[in-house]
């Protein structure tokens, strides 16, 4: 907390990583982010090769966790 004040963390991330993403950045894989599963497929041009891979791999979904559920739904 600067000077024991509370910053509104979750909209400056939002106005970054909307600005990042206008002007053609990615997120990091993994880092959390609020990228939909949607906007991902656009700005990662191999993400279809990627999850037939990842099915084929991990067809039970063992490595599946909360933040890859949230992008692969």
């Amino acid at each position: 907390r600067p000077y024991g004040k509370l910053v509104p963390h979750d909209k400056w991330f939002t106005f970054y990583e909307n600005l990042a993403l206008k002007y053609g950045g990615r997120p990091h894989w993994a880092k959390d982010h609020k990228v939909n599963s949607q906007t991902f497929q656009q700005i990662y041009p191999n993400f279809n090769k990627f999850m037939k891979l990842r099915s084929e791999l991990d067809p039970d979904n063992l490595f599946l966790n909360e933040y890859w559920k949230r992008i692969l739904k």
